[in-house]
């Protein structure tokens, strides 16, 4: 047990046990909108649009945009935008060192209405930004969501935004309506990190207005990333000097079992 022990805080004093680690994998994906919002006489489906993801090795750097999009009746749902942009990225190449894979989703001009003065969301800019950066040990995922010019309306009652809220603000709450924005998902491990980020989201669940029924989910600018590392294995010079450090340290110890 005592070698063990000396081996492992030979280990520690030598530098050795935080050999540079290999970044194994990485990947990113973000889209600016989507909607499941479906009612009892209408409903406002939209497959994830535009879409952006990538995964290394090797590495990559992509992205996908929109001039404008527009679908739904305003009487009922509906959403209008300019600009909706995504970009995904990674400088994974399977070597050793500090390596970053990150994410992001914007939508300019953003406009969701839901019946009459039920919900009016709008913004001059929304999305989300996000990274993971690091090695094996030191894997860090960050990010954030921003607004710009953003105001939220629901039954008439304003809710105001900040320009980067904090993870998880809830706006509203009520009835079976929740709104969060900066809405924020992830782990953050020794070996592999991830981390998910949607700016605004709308999620309803049998939540009834005017004899209307409503689930599901409308989402504005949702992006992840997540990467993967481990230490390398010690190479033959480091086997080597670190076997030549334990017999020196025995040989100075008090014998062992005194």
């Amino acid at each position: 047990m005592r070698v063990k022990a000396l081996a492992t805080a030979i280990l520690v004093s030598t530098g050795i046990s935080h050999a540079l680690a290999t970044d194994l994998t990485g990947q990113s994906s973000g889209f600016s909108i989507s909607s499941t919002l479906v009612a009892s006489d209408f409903s406002l489906l939209i497959s994830p649009v535009p879409t952006v993801g990538g995964s290394a090795p090797a590495p990559y750097s992509l992205s996908n945009s929109q001039n404008s999009f527009s679908q739904g009746t305003p009487s009922q749902a509906a959403i209008t935008t300019g600009l909706i942009f995504d970009a995904a990225a990674s400088n994974v190449d399977g070597t050793s060192g500090s390596k970053e894979t990150s994410a992001s989703a914007y939508v300019d001009g953003a406009l969701f209405v839901l019946g009459t003065n039920v919900i009016v969301f709008s913004a001059g800019v929304v999305g989300s930004n996000l990274w993971v950066q690091g090695d094996a040990g030191t894997l860090n995922p960050a990010g954030y969501a921003d607004f710009s010019d953003a105001s939220l309306f629901v039954f008439g009652t304003q809710y105001d935004f900040s320009t980067e809220p904090d993870p998880n603000t809830v706006m509203y709450n009520a009835g079976g309506l929740e709104i969060i924005s900066n809405k924020q998902s992830g782990f953050d491990g020794q070996s592999s990190a991830n981390i998910s980020i949607t700016a605004l989201d709308i999620r309803f669940t049998n939540f009834v207005e005017n004899g209307e029924v409503l689930n599901g989910e409308v989402q504005f600018g949702s992006s992840r990333a997540a990467m993967t590392a481990s230490p390398e294995p010690l190479g033959l010079g480091a086997l080597g000097l670190f076997v030549l450090a334990v017999r020196r340290q025995i040989r100075r110890s008090p014998a062992i079992g005194r």
